[in-house]
């Protein structure tokens, strides 16, 4: 389920939080489903299996490109987790991110 700006701007926190925990636990099963599929069908042609992979992360980075603008976006507002801790993992993941992206970005300029 894709999510646009317009449409996340209209939900209310808690089903901002919502969304974005959903969409992460999503991205985060993909690879099981993946392999799972895999193991129950060993006769599936290798080539199938890596392209539906390659699909795989694919579509987990498209994910966590969209969750880390709306992200960023609302961050402001998404500082309140509701007190819930799923969504403070979430919202701790998230950071992370944000703090390596901008941690290269820094490196990258000042090495030119």
């Amino acid at each position: 389920m894709s999510c646009t700006l317009e449409e996340f701007k209209t939900m209310s926190l808690l089903s901002k939080w919502h969304y974005i925990s959903t969409e992460m636990h999503n991205i985060s099963s993909m690879d099981f489903v993946v392999s799972m599929r895999a193991r129950m069908n060993p006769h599936h042609p290798k080539e199938d299996t890596e392209q539906e992979k390659r699909a795989a992360r694919l579509d987990q980075y498209t994910r966590w490109v969209a969750i880390k603008d709306l992200y960023v976006e609302f961050r402001d507002e998404l500082a309140n987790t509701l007190d819930t801790q799923d969504f403070s993992e979430c919202k701790s993941i998230l950071e992370r991110i944000l703090t390596k992206d901008f941690d290269d970005e820094l490196r990258k300029a000042i090495d030119q």
